[in-house]
């Protein structure tokens, strides 16, 4: 059966979930490093924005705008690849190290891009690594709320309306990311990205479905088919 083309739109922001095959895919500090400055070279070559990452030890998190239609899967094809080459080398192993191709939600940026920004960086928190998400190094995290230089990201739009000055924005971020997470939101964002369907409501969903030209649809074995939206309230 071939596989379930995923939704990738030119100029729509998309989280992405990477998952590795089986166990850690990061052994060192230097292979944190490594997949920083490969993530920042691939957005670079294939001319994607990234707005929030995670560096997690079994995978890692992106929200990445492409700027054409087949940027994102290559900008991903390098990432993985170029990591796993690494890794295969570094630890005298070969074989696959991700677990299949990566997971792409495109997202109703207005509604949903700064709660899908905190999932991916109060990951590290909600994994029990750390108790404070700006004690978490390899983020996204420490550049908006301390304002530390980060050459992987861009200033994601939402964050820019936070304030004028960088302080002042900095404090903003760090009370949004204390803010108590609404019943739901996790659960939502989690199931839109591991089904690699839409993060938005139906609305968002109908309009997709104009801009491709096609029924946007989830097939899961066992099920009858639906829609790939998972609804916020």
């Amino acid at each position: 059966m071939p596989r379930k083309a995923r939704p990738v739109l030119a100029g729509w922001t998309h989280h992405i979930l990477y998952q590795g095959r089986e166990g850690p895919i990061f052994f060192c500090e230097e292979d944190y490093e490594k997949m920083h400055a490969t993530v920042r070279d691939a957005k670079t070559i294939h001319n994607c924005l990234i707005y929030a990452y995670v560096f997690m030890p079994d995978h890692i998190h992106l929200l990445v705008t492409p700027r054409g239609a087949q940027d994102l899967g290559r900008m991903m094809k390098v990432v993985g690849g170029r990591y796993t080459r690494y890794i295969n080398k570094r630890q005298g192993r070969r074989g696959a190290l991700w677990e299949g191709r990566f997971r792409s939600s495109p997202l109703q940026a207005e509604r949903h891009q700064p709660a899908v920004s905190r999932y991916i960086e109060l990951d590290p928190v909600r994994s029990g690594l750390v108790e404070d998400p700006l004690h978490y190094r390899w983020s996204s995290c420490r550049a908006r709320a301390l304002g530390l230089d980060d050459p992987a990201l861009e200033v994601d739009p939402w964050y820019q309306c936070l304030g004028a000055k960088a302080d002042r924005r900095q404090v903003r971020y760090r009370a949004w990311l204390d803010e108590p997470i609404p019943t739901g939101e996790w659960e939502m964002i989690e199931e839109a990205v591991r089904r690699s369907g839409l993060t938005g409501g139906r609305a968002f969903v109908e309009r997709m479905e104009k801009v491709t030209g096609r029924e946007i649809v989830l097939r899961p074995r066992g099920r009858p088919r639906k829609k790939t939206v998972v609804e916020d309230a």
